[in-house]
């Protein structure tokens, strides 16, 4: 019976291993702080005190595609804890675990990313009050959150044993031949082979041997 491998204490870890792990669990945390809403600022109109209405109108940032981003870096988070705690239960892959996880946080990082400037954003005055729309204060600070993770996990995978993706992929295939760079000279060819020595003639093709 084979006994498991222990885990790691979490002393002895990498700094940036620990920094993939908990910036993840922060930005599960902080989708979930006041993300987009309504803001209305105002006395009254007609009599009616409008000063707080709409200060409530919230949202979290589990909509549209900021789901797959989230969903992308909780993902890539698993696969580096994964790769710190079970490393040998993984399986044989062509890329490692740690280059995996660190391309899914980045890739859910830009989605953020593109999402949160991509946010309407729009303000209007009437007669006693004005309201504002757009990205709340958890919006930017979910956005400073999740590119910390991506930045851990990309150090973490550089400052592992695993080689990058590139020398991964052209170790597989090594019995090819590179290609050479454009505009060098084309490779000489072959020297052509010797012509062969002539045939000695044999005695009966002499003319002057005796009958």
């Amino acid at each position: 019976m084979s006994q498991s491998n222990p885990m790691p204490d979490l002393k002895s870890l990498p700094p940036f291993d620990l920094a993939v792990l908990g910036t993840g669990l922060l930005a599960f945390i902080v989708s979930f702080f006041p993300w987009f809403g309504v803001k209305v600022h105002g006395a009254t109109v007609g009599g009616v005190d409008l000063s707080g209405f709409g200060t409530s109108a919230t949202e979290n940032a589990w909509h549209s595609y900021s789901v797959l981003a989230l969903l992308l870096i909780l993902l890539g988070t698993i696969v580096a804890a994964a790769a710190i705690f079970a490393k040998g239960s993984l399986p044989d892959l062509p890329i490692g675990a740690r280059w995996i996880a660190a391309g899914l946080c980045s890739f859910g990082a830009l989605l953020y990313l593109i999402r949160v400037f991509t946010l309407p954003h729009h303000h209007q005055s009437f007669t006693g009050f004005s309201a504002t729309e757009g990205a709340q204060w958890g919006a930017y600070l979910l956005l400073i959150v999740v590119l910390a993770n991506a930045a851990a996990a990309v150090i973490s995978a550089l400052s592992s044993e695993e080689q990058v993706p590139w020398q991964q992929m052209g170790s597989m295939g090594g019995g090819a031949t590179a290609a050479p760079p454009m505009g060098s000279p084309p490779p000489a060819a072959p020297p052509m082979p010797p012509p062969p020595p002539p045939a000695e003639p044999s005695l009966g093709d002499d003319p002057m041997a005796p009958a």
